[in-house]
Order: C-alpha cells, then sequence, then structure tokens
C-alpha cells in the first residue's frame, strides 16, 4: 500500500497559533510515503518560523504572495508528484491513521472521504455521520440521490461542501485540468469537488473521523467575512454552474430541467440566504452603502427572482426573507438579517 505516493497539500496564512500542531500531525502520519507540500500565502505572523522549526525531508515551502487560497491550492497541484493529493487547512489537523485509512479504503473508487470532527471551543461533534451511519461505496447513481438531498437542504448534506479530508487521485485532477477558481473568495471548494465528481464513478465514505476541523462561528472566519466586496460571499452563484455541469455530464445531454433545475433553484435561494445574514452582520456606517447597493443589485438579478420560484421552505428554513426579496424591500432584508446574523453568531452588528 505505501507504494503510492500522497500529496499532502497545506496552504498557510497567517496561522502561527495552528500550523504547528497540524503540521505535526502530518509528519506523524502511520502512512509514511507522503510529501508534504506548504505555501506560504504571503504570512506576516511568525507562521513561516513555525513551519520551519518542524523539520521534515519529506517538506517542501513554497513561497507565494498573499493571494488567496484558491492560488496556493492550484500552486500545491502543479507542483506535486503523488499519485494522490490530499488536502488540509493549517488550523486543522488529522488522527494518526488518517491517511493510512484513506488508502486501505481506496480499491475501486476515485474519491475516498472519511468523516470530520468539527472542534469548537474544544467541543467535538461528527460532521458527516449524521448522513451515513456506517462506511459506504456509493456508486453514479448514488451520488447523483445523495447531490440530490444536498440540494434541499445544503447544510444538512456537507460531503461535498470542503476539499479537505479527502483522497483525491492526481490524474483525474491533472489530465482534467481540475483546478480551483481563483476567482471565487468562498464556494471554491463546492465548485472544485463537483468539476472533480464530473470524472468519478465510485466514491467511498469511511464512517470514521480522520480529520478535525476548527470552527469558528464568528467573523474571523474567512468563509463569513468580506474583506473588500460584499460579492466575496457570494461565490456561490458561479459555483453553481460546476454543479449543473456535473448533472449535465451524469445525463449525457438530457433535458435536466425536470430533473434537478428546480433543485438546484432551491439551493441557490438557501445559499443566498445564508450569506445575506453573513453580509448584513458585518454592516458598519463605513460599508452601509456599499452593502446597500449590491442587495438592491442582488434582489434584481434576474437568476435569482427566477430560483424564488422553485424555493421549497423545510422545517427552520426562512419564510420571510425570500418574500422581501421578492418584494426588493432592501431596509428590510438588512434589517431582518442583520438581527439574524447577531442571534446565530453572537456579534455586535452597527447600524446608525
Amino acid at each position: 500500500m505505501d507504494k503510492n505516493l500522497i500529496s499532502v497539500i497545506i496552504p498557510v496564512y497567517n496561522c502561527q497559533k495552528y500550523v504547528g500542531r497540524c503540521l505535526l500531525s502530518v509528519i506523524n502520519q502511520t502512512y509514511g510515503n507522503i510529501e508534504i507540500i506548504i505555501i506560504d500565502d504571503g504570512s506576516t505572523d511568525s507562521s513561516l518560523s513555525v513551519i520551519k522549526s518542524r523539520d521534515d525531508s519529506r517538506m517542501k515551502v513554497i513561497n507565494s504572495r498573499h493571494r488567496g487560497v484558491s492560488i496556493a491550492r492550484n500552486i500545491g497541484i502543479e507542483n506535486s508528484n503523488g499519485d494522490f493529493i490530499f488536502f488540509i487547512d493549517a488550523d486543522d489537523f488529522l488522527e494518526s491513521d488518517a491517511l493510512e485509512l484513506l488508502m486501505k479504503n481506496q480499491n475501486g473508487a476515485d474519491l475516498v472521504i472519511g468523516d470530520f470532527k468539527k472542534i469548537r471551543e474544544g467541543d467535538a461533534s461528527s460532521g458527516n455521520a449524521r448522513v451515513f451511519r456506517e462506511s459506504k461505496l456509493l456508486n453514479k447513481r448514488d451520488i447523483i440521490d445523495y447531490v440530490k438531498k444536498f440540494l434541499t437542504k445544503t447544510n444538512k448534506f456537507p460531503l461535498f461542501d470542503n476539499c479537505w479530508g479527502k483522497l483525491f487521485k492526481a490524474p483525474i485532477i491533472k489530465e482534467n485540468k481540475v483546478f480551483f477558481d481563483v476567482n471565487l473568495c468562498t464556494s471554491e471548494d463546492l465548485a472544485f469537488n463537483f468539476d472533480y465528481l464530473k470524472y468519478v464513478e465510485k466514491v467511498f465514505f469511511l464512517n470514521k473521523p480522520i480529520y478535525n476541523h476548527l470552527v469558528r462561528d464568528n467573523f474571523l472566519s474567512a468563509s463569513l467575512f468580506f474583506q473588500k466586496e460584499p460579492e466575496e460571499l457570494f461565490g456561490y452563484r458561479k459555483a453553481f454552474n460546476s454543479v449543473l455541469k456535473f448533472f449535465e455530464n451524469c445525463y449525457f445531454g438530457y433535458d435536466i430541467y425536470f430533473n434537478v433545475n428546480k433543485e438546484i433553484a432551491n439551493a441557490y435561494v438557501n445559499y443566498t440566504i445564508i450569506q445575506l445574514i453573513r453580509c448584513c452582520g458585518q454592516i458598519t456606517e463605513k460599508n452601509r452603502e456599499k452593502i446597500y447597493k449590491f442587495i438592491r443589485s442582488l434582489v434584481n438579478e434576474t437568476r435569482l427572482r427566477h430560483c424564488l420560484r422553485f424555493y421549497n421552505p423545510l422545517k427552520g428554513d426562512s419564510k420571510i426573507i425570500p418574500l422581501l426579496i421578492k418584494l426588493k424591500f432592501v431596509m428590510m432584508i438588512i434589517w431582518i438579517c442583520k438581527y439574524k446574523a447577531r442571534k446565530r453568531y453572537k456579534i455586535l452588528c452597527i447600524l446608525h
């Protein structure tokens, strides 16, 4: 089994508090035939010093300007030599036998996914076990059925949300030029996974936590925070094109409108609601006008207004926000979303 080389790709940006733990968890893997590709994405803290203190002959450090995680991961792919590729975020860490278990269960699968633990202030909970109660080999039909469930309740079916914790076949990535979209600040993992799934026949899910994911339910998390423009949070609008292409590939040109278009439209609205809440939670005196203009543009978006017709809220889903979008009541959308953000993320939102 050890004859297969695994390229472990770690993008690092200002993560001095956690990167040491991450690296040790990779270095100490029971599966030894690995190369560790670290892309320092222009860190301004002591991350690079911590990395250099974890000396290992299998490590390769590549310095990069701060251009974002997608470019960093693409650099990692381009510099990898492995038969398989594994992504890990610098603030996360692995169980000691993670890579060994993934390789043992790789037989016949184009993608192997291990369960993960969500680490939140010392607390841990399973990420995928609520979906699959046991390890399972998914064929193409199973994958399609799972994705349809994901589209009905995106936050309950996270199997393809993230790129980390998964064992990808390097030839599939490189031969089909599957790379991360450098223009996306959010949902880049979702787009990458579905671009990859187009070439996948079987996926194996391992019902054992092999990956520990640090969850920061506040605006220190890059997935919740926009730095320059509100549009940064709405990467799903482009990423969903990859989901659509996945289904087009599965149905070989069959008119997919009657099969999945409604489900995709429903998910599109769900993602819009989630990101509106995150966006409005960051309103300040300085960016208030910018956010107002963006939301005013968003509620007039042709695609979103089309998708609203197929929105089918389940228990716990918002009914008022889609209605306000339909009515184009921008200020009420901001007020409701700001309130929900304060309640959900326990932050102080400022709006004068």
